[in-house]
């Protein structure tokens, strides 16, 4: 073996090792900063349940107009649906995922419709046929057919609509408010965008 072809590989050899530290010291620093991004970046978390049609997500503070669409009608049909027997376990279920700002009113509410239910002795039973997004108030209509049967078997059908707003705290959606509405839900002040998903 030459030794000008050693001392040219030798040298090869140290350009070469030379050129690798400062490319492993450009990836430690690209790794740095995207480590920085990615902790100060809120993260979204994307889902596709069961019951629905489309994706979902939910951020820290948000969620998509399809998610607060099927909590609200979760939310629409537990309230539409009680008997007597059911009527205890109502308050303890919605009151897991209702917002603390809107707690003692929810509660309340629930408390009254459960006196009423047991006093009466009455089955309410509520089937939702429109869901209605309303951006400007951030609430979801859920109406559809009412049914009120006493233990006389005297019997009430009417159309009623749960106005109810859905929000997010760390990750998990929560009631903010629920009104109740008897009739139809009247879509007059709602945007075309916003027309009833059945």
């Amino acid at each position: 073996m030459n030794l000008n072809d050693y001392m040219k590989s030798w040298k090869g050899a140290i350009e070469g090792n030379k050129f690798s530290k400062q490319v492993i010291f450009l990836l430690l620093i690209s790794n740095v900063v995207l480590g920085i991004a990615l902790s100060s970046k809120e993260r979204t978390v994307v889902m596709v349940p069961p019951h629905l049609d489309q994706e979902a997500w939910v951020a820290k503070q948000e969620a998509s107009m399809s998610m607060k669409e099927s909590w609200a009608t979760y939310v629409a049909t537990m309230l539409g649906n009680v008997t007597p027997r059911s009527v205890n376990a109502l308050g303890p279920m919605l009151g897991k995922i209702v917002h603390p700002g809107a707690y003692k009113e929810v509660m309340a509410s629930i408390a009254a419709l459960g006196k009423e239910v047991e006093t009466e002795q009455l089955e309410i039973q509520f089937s939702p046929s429109g869901v209605f997004y309303v951006p400007s108030k951030d609430v979801v209509a859920v109406s559809g057919e009412f049914r009120m049967r006493s233990a006389r078997g005297n019997e009430k059908k009417f159309v009623r609509t749960y106005l109810i707003g859905v929000g997010v705290r760390n990750y998990t959606p929560s009631v903010k408010s629920i009104e109740i509405l008897e009739g139809p839900y009247k879509p007059g002040v709602v945007a075309e965008s916003e027309e009833p998903k059945a």
